[in-house]
């Protein structure tokens, strides 16, 4: 089942994103998603939700905040568990214009290259680029389903 709802719901939405990289609502779904799969785990290992996901984002702080993404977004501002969190204050993804070197495209004493991405706003100031941490969250999940050996 939990493989099932990966293929079904989790992969298509992180795909899509993907593709996508700068449309908001498409990283708060696929946010949402990875999300939701500790859920589809937690009732098909029987354990209780909460004890598993303290534990699965003890072990893999990026789905923490995929968890918190989801959260924020279908709540606002979040009140239950705050020792687990990093954002409770309402915050979703935004766009921001960043800049940086690129391999290739960099020469001494040039100006660094302009780009947008998403990034997601911590409680305690950490800016988190939204990209690398779907990413990050995706990939666990298989780490997370081989260890299981579901």
């Amino acid at each position: 089942m939990p493989r099932l709802f990966k293929q079904t719901f989790v992969d298509p939405s992180f795909h899509l994103w993907k593709a996508n990289h700068l449309v908001v609502h498409l990283a708060v779904h696929a946010a949402s998603q990875i999300d939701i799969m500790a859920e589809v785990v937690a009732k098909h290992q029987g354990q209780p939700l909460g004890q598993y996901k303290k534990s699965l984002c003890s072990r893999r702080p990026a789905l923490q905040v995929m968890c918190d993404i989801h959260d924020n977004h279908k709540h606002g501002a979040v009140t239950r568990y705050i020792e687990l969190r990093t954002a409770t204050k309402g915050q979703r993804p935004e766009e921001v214009l960043l800049r940086g070197h690129f391999f290739g495209k960099w020469n001494f004493g040039s100006p660094m290259t302009a780009y947008r991405a998403l990034r997601f706003l911590a409680d305690d100031g950490t800016s988190h680029d939204l990209s690398k941490l779907l990413i990050v969250a995706h990939s666990a999940w298989d780490d997370e389903l081989n260890e299981l050996g579901i």
